[in-house]
């Protein structure tokens, strides 16, 4: 049995396979975390700046709206300057009017000024809303720009200029403290990990012992004694070399068991072999025996075939004698067919009449069903004419009290029209008020619009004044804004009112139109109660026609019955001489049937004969050919008998080489059950 080599070569050491592998994802991983964390405290920072900028926005804002329209400069330069001293991270802070020019800045000397020097100034005056940018003149400055408007239009624009050095430095500070943790971080994850791997291999080792037991040949001997203090993942792994032990250790004795079940079958084929060639003999002996009953079996067949001979004589004699016996019963049945095609004749006239006569009365009772069924209507439908008469009377009655309905609707759409009328003409009135207000707002507003620019004239005398007026012009905003909603809202209760008068008028039309066909409608209803009471006495006089009409059919239906009896009759009679008729005939086709059924019979027992005579010839060379070749077959049997011994005897021989090798692999290993119990 061959020895497994193992290296010793520190490259192929599991800790350096797998030890270096997580280091470099350690170091990766925390390069990334690094990355990752300093850029989330990034965001922070700019998060908080941005917070801290929107606040000093609005603040600027206010005071810019505030100083800007009262045109004081001065004060906002001030405002602009102690933001300034306050936050140490603000680079600068200059507020621009709409075409360009400084109006306040943290460098004086940029006052009045224009600043369109470049693309990135001009940008600024295009800002919609509070925005952030780069500053490309200066790397280490973030810019918000903010647009101050004042309802109308843009007053100024705000640009406030953020250091970002602070940010950058407190970053790099952050990003040394992050560096440092990893480091320990890491540190601590090799040394586990050394203790892990450390672990491992003395575990492996464990492993690997196991298996050089079983390669060097030895599967007896216990694995528990070896996992009594391992962890559970080493547990399993020894329960699983247990299981595979016991798995080969019993394929092992099966391969043994089965060396040793080949030997003795060896020695069965042996002892079989001789029993097989016995039983050869004895075939052969039988099929001798087989070959001389064959050779009797021709000679019976030689006489049979004589006997068969004579029996076919006899057949014939009796063919020619049937041939006789159908001619006449031909000629006997032509006779009666004649007869019978005559009574058919009158049979079927008879049948015929018989239907035609039940027709007839299927008809006529037909008629006197519909008659009865006339009968029953004319009288509900005079019942009904009746009812009709009636309902048409009160409906007159209450076509009679619509018209006087109608008349009292009419008068009050009348009123209603006139109150609607009044109604338009007091909505009108209202507009003209409402225009008065409306002239009163406009002027309210022109004059509040005039103190407020007194006021700004007045510089700080007029700051009272300026609230008070602006206040003024926001009342005589919300004034004009309530006297256009209000306005609005007249114009469509006018709407309606115009609609609603014009409804009033097609519903005095429609009312007009509605009493005029209830008059009409009460001139017809007079007309279909004159019509329904001629219906009446036209559908009695009918009533009574029809009860004639079912009498006459009632005598007609008794005299169709009697008629149908007697041709009733006389088809029962022509009906049995028929049946009668057809009977002989039957009888005389039966007859003819049977002789014909003889004379196939006999041809066919002829050509039967003729195919046995023929069988029992062939019949008799083959048992001829069969007895030669039984005696050929007798030999090769017995050469046969002789090979097939002998191969068997090779097989056994080589079954029993096979069963010594195996027995020899399987002593190489030490099992855990002793083969001489086995054996």
């Amino acid at each position: 049995m061959k020895e497994l080599a193992y290296s010793s070569n520190k490259k192929n050491n599991i800790f350096f396979k797998l030890a270096f592998p997580i280091f470099i994802l350690n170091l990766a991983f925390s390069g990334l975390l690094l990355y990752f964390l300093g850029d989330m405290e990034k965001c922070n920072l700019m998060g908080q700046q941005g917070v801290q900028v929107k606040i000093l926005s609005e603040f600027l804002k206010n005071r810019a709206v505030e100083y800007v329209i009262a045109a004081d400069y001065e004060t906002l330069q001030s405002v602009v300057l102690s933001q300034l001293k306050n936050d140490k991270n603000i680079k600068y802070i200059t507020i621009v009017d709409p075409e360009g020019q400084c109006i306040a800045d943290t460098d004086a000397s940029s006052i009045g000024k224009p600043f369109l020097n470049n693309d990135f100034e001009k940008s600024a005056l295009k800002v919609k809303e509070l925005i952030n940018r780069t500053n490309p003149f200066q790397k280490e400055v973030m810019e918000y720009v903010v647009p101050v408007n004042d309802g109308t239009g843009a007053l100024c624009y705000i640009r406030i200029g953020m250091s970002l050095k602070g940010l950058n430095d407190y970053m790099a500070s952050i990003r040394i403290r992050i560096i440092f943790i990893l480091s320990g971080f890491v540190l601590a994850i090799m040394v586990v990990i050394y203790f892990v791997i450390r672990s491992l291999v003395t575990h492996i080792s464990k492993i690997i012992n196991v298996l050089h037991e079983i390669t060097a040949g030895n599967l007896n001997f216990d694995l528990q004694r070896n996992i009594a203090k391992e962890p559970n993942e080493i547990r399993k792994v020894f329960d699983t070399l247990e299981v595979m032990l016991n798995n080969l250790n019993e394929l092992l004795l099966g391969v043994w068991k089965i060396s040793v079940g080949i030997t003795d079958a060896s020695d069965k084929f042996k002892s079989t072999s001789s029993t097989t060639q016995n039983s050869i003999e004895q075939i052969s002996q039988g099929i001798s025996q087989v070959a001389s009953g064959t050779s009797r079996q021709v000679n019976l067949v030689t006489n049979m075939q004589q006997n068969i001979i004579q029996i076919n004589d006899e057949v014939n004699k009796i063919a020619s004698g049937a041939n006789a016996q159908i001619e006449q019963i031909e000629t006997a049945v032509n006779i009666v067919m004649l007869n019978n095609d005559s009574l058919s004749q009158l049979s079927n006239e008879a049948q015929q009449f018989a239907t035609s006569v039940k027709n007839i009365k299927m008809t006529i009772n037909q008629m006197s069903e519909a008659i009865n069924e006339v009968t029953r209507e004319a009288q509900d439908i005079s019942l009904k004419s009746n009812q009709a008469a009636d309902v048409a009377k009160k409906g007159e009655e209450v076509v009679s009290s619509t018209l006087t309905a109608m008349e009292k609707i009419k008068e009050s759409v009348f009123d209603t029209a006139q109150k609607l009328g009044e109604l338009g003409e007091n909505s009108d009135q209202i507009g003209e008020i409402i225009e008065v207000i409306d002239n009163i707002a406009a002027q309210t507003n022109l004059l509040a619009l005039n103190a407020a620019i007194e006021a700004a004239r007045a510089g700080d005398n007029g700051r009272g004044f300026a609230v008070v007026a602006d206040e003024v012009r926001k009342l005589a905003e919300r004034t004009a804004k309530a006297t256009k909603e209000i306005s609005e809202l007249i114009k469509k209760i006018q709407n309606g009112m115009t609609f609603a008068i014009n409804s009033m008028k097609s519903g005095i039309n429609d009312v007009k139109n509605g009493a005029g066909l209830a008059q009409q409608a009460k001139i017809a209803l007079n007309d279909i109660i004159l019509v329904v009471d001629d219906t009446v006495t036209q559908i009695h006089n009918i009533s009574s026609a029809a009860e004639e009409m079912t009498a006459s059919s009632v005598e007609v239906i008794e005299t169709m019955g009697t008629i149908q009896q007697f041709v009733d009759t006389n088809a029962k009679s022509s009906s049995s001489i028929l049946d009668n008729s057809r009977q002989i005939v039957t009888s005389i086709g039966s007859a003819k049937n049977v002789s014909q059924t003889n004379q196939v019979a006999v041809e066919s027992m002829k050509n039967n004969y003729k195919q046995v005579i023929d069988i029992m010839e062939t019949s008799s060379v083959v048992s001829q050919e069969n007895s030669s070749t039984i005696e050929e077959v007798t030999a090769s049997s017995e050469e046969i008998a002789s090979i097939t011994i002998s191969n068997l005897e090779e097989n056994v021989g080589d079954l029993v080489r096979m069963s010594d090798y195996l027995s020899k692999e399987v002593n190489k290993f030490s099992l855990k059950h002793t083969k001489t119990k086995e054996s």
